[in-house]
């Protein structure tokens, strides 16, 4: 089971999202806009559906009206230290 994303959390794109063939993209799809693998970010904020917003220290700004947001840790989102 995924780990719950908590505010403050520092995350990193571990791998691009799966290609459904032989492994990963370079970066991950969100909704709001693809992040590349290595990219490092804090989780700032929640939200009304209970995702919590990840700003990223360097990069892409979302797409307006859609934040970059993850409750669990998943398949390309790792923790990482302070």
């Amino acid at each position: 089971m995924a780990k719950k994303a908590e505010i403050g959390m520092r995350v990193k794109i571990a791998r691009g999202t799966s290609n459904g063939e032989d492994g990963a993209l370079q970066h991950a799809i969100w909704i709001a806009g693809e992040v590349p693998a290595g990219s490092t970010g804090t989780v700032v904020a929640g939200s009304l559906d209970g995702t919590l917003q990840i700003v990223w220290d360097h990069g892409p700004e979302p797409k307006a009206g859609y934040e970059f947001g993850v409750g669990r840790l998943a398949f390309e989102v790792e923790e990482i230290g302070q």
